[in-house]
């Protein structure tokens, strides 16, 4: 257990991280050596595409290179020691987001709550959870919950709601002691003395399942 009122940092797991990450760079390496290779003619409902229309037809067929490009970068973030650009940190002064675009900060004393917000339409549903406050505040927990058939995921992410909701009373108005972590946590969590990313982790609270 860690000490009271510790600075902890939540990390995804790295398994799902891994075979994303691979598979994204296979796709990359093969598409781009279509792409970037003589081709020999393009043709657009059989007919051969020359000249202009030909190099029109090379760029708009490079702009889905850029898409399988945007997945690795985003998968393989979670690859990086401490997991810099993906994390969620609990610290006495407040939670803190990072991401690929810097890292976001509220004080216990700005957050009323913790809810779980998503859009139902898409398969699965896309869910986030949101901190309540006068300046809400939004993160995805993708990478940290284990997917599972039949599962309900939002009962799952209104779990981890639920948990960091304890971990601001706690830390708000109790001892500090962190509350043991719900099942539906995938990721690990470590300790981060200082809020620093330590160069290698410590036996994470939360062993990879």
């Amino acid at each position: 257990m860690t000490s009271d009122r510790e600075t902890v940092r939540i990390i995804p797991a790295k398994r799902a991280a891994i075979f994303h990450t691979l598979f994204f760079l296979v796709f990359i390496l093969m598409f781009g050596q279509f792409l970037f290779s003589d081709v020999g003619p393009v043709r657009i409902n059989g007919q051969e595409v020359t000249g202009d229309g030909r190099g029109f037809a090379l760029l708009f067929m490079s702009v889905f290179f850029f898409i399988p490009l945007a997945y690795l970068v985003w998968h393989g973030r979670r690859l990086l020691p401490g997991s810099p650009f993906d994390f969620l940190e609990v610290s006495p002064q407040g939670l803190t987001v990072g991401g690929l675009l810097g890292r976001r900060h509220r004080r216990w004393a700005e957050i009323s709550g913790f809810s779980v917000g998503g859009i139902p339409l898409t398969n699965p549903p896309t869910l986030w959870i949101k901190v309540e406050s006068e300046r809400p505040l939004r993160f995805f927990m993708g990478g940290y919950v284990r997917f599972k058939l039949f599962s309900r995921t939002k009962t799952r992410m209104r779990a981890i709601a639920g948990w960091l909701d304890l971990v601001r009373r706690t830390y708000a108005f109790g001892d500090g002691a962190l509350p043991p972590p719900p099942e539906e946590l995938w990721g690990s969590i470590i300790p981060a003395p200082g809020g620093e990313t330590p160069r290698k982790n410590p036996p994470s609270m939360i062993e990879r399942r």
